[in-house]
């Protein structure tokens, strides 16, 4: 969903402070990054910012960092993004670790993407709170979903029932999937983390020379609920 690539090159070092317009922002960003994890930093072009690549094998592949709204500065992890990650993820997850890490000021969303091949379909229509969504995937198989059967049809029905997709998602799997020529479907119920630091915030925490430590600690804290450090 999010490929590598490798990154960009430097414009010049600037503290926070200091960067003017959304380049300068994202490339003290990049410098943070590689401070932490040298040597694994990648750029995503669609979003225009920069990537902590993790190894393969856990629960998320990918730490970004970058400009969030309201000219927040914010780390963003995705665990789950796909099934190879949503399995590694449900099965070592310390569930109330992770659960509080919004005591922590973390913003956790669920987010279940259908994936085929490279091209997927985000739901937005889930009503279960973070706990009973983290409940029902933790004890449900997550696996691929074959047209063979009604496949397509049924698992849209069982997802809607359990409040995990709306109408409208529903009108969607119809069009991309069951009216399509597509075979399988990889089910991908991940989850959205952010941890976002005010402006002024992270500019003090740079001038200081503590923003680095700072992403480092914070991203740490989540990643380990699931039994993952940078």
């Amino acid at each position: 969903m999010k490929g590598p690539v490798s990154g960009g090159g430097s414009c010049g070092e600037k503290r926070l402070g200091g960067a003017r317009g959304e380049k300068q922002v994202q490339e003290r960003c990049r410098v943070i990054l590689e401070t932490i994890a040298p040597g694994t930093v990648k750029y995503w072009p669609s979003g225009r910012d920069y990537y902590i690549e993790l190894p393969r094998g856990g629960g998320a592949w990918w730490v970004y960092l970058r400009r969030w709204e309201g000219g927040c500065i914010a780390i963003c992890i995705y665990p789950g993004n796909n099934m190879s990650q949503a399995r590694a993820f449900f099965k070592r997850t310390v569930k109330q670790e992770f659960l509080d890490l919004v005591r922590n000021g973390w913003k956790i969303q669920p987010s279940l993407a259908l994936n085929y091949r490279s091209g997927f379909l985000q739901t937005h229509g889930n009503k279960l709170s973070v706990e009973q969504y983290f409940d029902f995937w933790a004890s449900e198989e997550i696996r691929q979903i074959r047209r063979e059967g009604n496949g397509f049809e049924d698992f849209s029905q069982h997802l809607h029932a359990h409040r995990l997709i709306n109408a409208t998602d529903q009108r969607k799997i119809k069009r991309e999937f069951i009216e399509s020529k597509r075979d399988f479907m990889n089910v991908c119920p991940g989850f959205e983390l952010i941890f976002a630091w005010r402006r002024a915030v992270a500019n003090r925490l740079d001038r200081d020379k503590r923003l680095v430590e700072a992403v480092r600690d914070r991203a740490n804290e989540a990643l380990r609920t699931w039994g993952q450090t940078l």
